[in-house]
């Protein structure tokens, strides 16, 4: 695992507006500017590369970090599914994933308000 490098994600997205991050778009551009998920901003920052090598992932960590479990292939079902990883729950999933190397999209629930 690339703690640098998974830092200098972490970091970048944290200092995103909140529409920036979407778990449910690899990258594009809206209104607000370039919006994209963990993967797009990942390969974004390391000049176009696979953003698994450059973070030094598992397969299994790239998985469950890309694509939360239950996560939808559909599109409909996809929009839904994003309202789930805003922005704040992304960067706690980071977060966990820099501190144990385990990726825990419910680590968010465990972190004092």
């Amino acid at each position: 695992m690339n703690v640098e490098n998974l830092r200098k994600v972490r970091d970048h997205i944290a200092s995103l507006p909140p529409e920036q991050v979407n778990m449910g778009l690899f990258q594009g551009e809206k209104s607000c500017g370039t919006v994209a998920c963990i993967a797009g901003w990942a390969t974004e920052l390391n000049g176009g590369r696979r953003a698994q090598g450059w973070l030094g992932l598992y397969d299994r960590q790239t998985r469950e970090l890309f694509t939360p479990r239950g996560w939808a292939r559909d599109e409909h079902r996809r929009v839904e599914h994003t309202k789930l990883y805003p922005k704040s729950r992304v960067v706690t999933t980071l977060d966990h994933l820099i501190e144990t190397g385990e990726v825990d999209w419910d680590a968010h629930k465990r972190v004092p308000a």
